[in-house]
Order: C-alpha cells, then structure tokens, then sequence
C-alpha cells in the first residue's frame, strides 16, 4: 500500500519518439489517463499498449498495476532516481496490435460482406427450421 504513495517519474517515448515526462504514483490507469491526451488527442486506453526493458533486456508488456510496480522496483534497483529520490522508469507506448486488427477487421470492406453473408445464411437456416418445425405440427 505504501508503495502506492510514491510518486515516480515515467520518461515515457511514443511511436513518434517523442519523450514525456510524466509524474504520478505507479498506476496503470493513472499514468494513461495523463499521457492518453498528448497522444493524437485519442483517449481510448485499449488502442495502447506500455512496454518497458527488464534487467535482461527482454520487452514486458505493462497490463496492470503490479508490472507498473514491477518496472518501478527496477528501476530503483538500477539507481536511477531524481534529485528527490523519486525513481525514474523508463516506458514506450504502442499502438495496440489487437486494437489494429481489431479496426482492420471492422474497416474491411470484404470482412464486412463476409460477416453479412455469414449473418444472412444463419438467419435463412433458422427461418428453414421454424418453417420445418410448423409443418411437423
């Protein structure tokens, strides 16, 4: 709980690899809700993912508080602190590779036919089997 009091300074890069420093306790939802707005003014948290590095240089996903505090405690670890003791934890944001398939999937012009023609042979097969079922009667 302690913890949760404690403000960190996130340098933050985006796609664009702009940098923005941003000072908040080590909450995920905390941490998008200030930054979302400097990114192409869209405020939809599930079009962005957060990354960080661990100590073995491996790319970790940020989806919630605790890997926030994760990433934190790492930071601390390595020393990398302001002035005033607050740790320094270095992130990037993404687009969402989910969200893109996601939109892709509902832009396609021939995903759209497909999930028509889907819909209309589902509903044409259960018009079959009420029509089946009323004659049996």
């Amino acid at each position: 709980q302690q913890q949760q009091r404690v403000v960190v300074i996130f340098k933050v890069t985006d796609p664009s690899g702009h940098t923005h420093r941003i000072r908040c306790v080590p909450s995920r939802q905390k941490l998008l809700d200030t930054l979302l707005p400097k990114l192409d003014g869209n405020d939809d948290a599930s079009l962005w993912s957060i990354h960080y590095f661990d100590d073995e240089g491996d790319e970790v996903l940020v989806t919630s508080d605790e890997c926030l505090l994760e990433a934190t405690e790492l930071a601390k670890s390595k020393t990398t602190t302001n002035s005033k003791n607050n740790p320094i934890v270095k992130l990037t944001v993404a687009r969402s590779t989910t969200a893109k398939k996601k939109n892709l999937l509902l832009e396609d012009p021939s995903m759209i036919q497909l999930a028509t023609a889907i819909g209309s042979g589902v509903a044409v097969v259960a018009l079959i089997g009420l029509a089946v079922t009323l004659r049996r009667r």
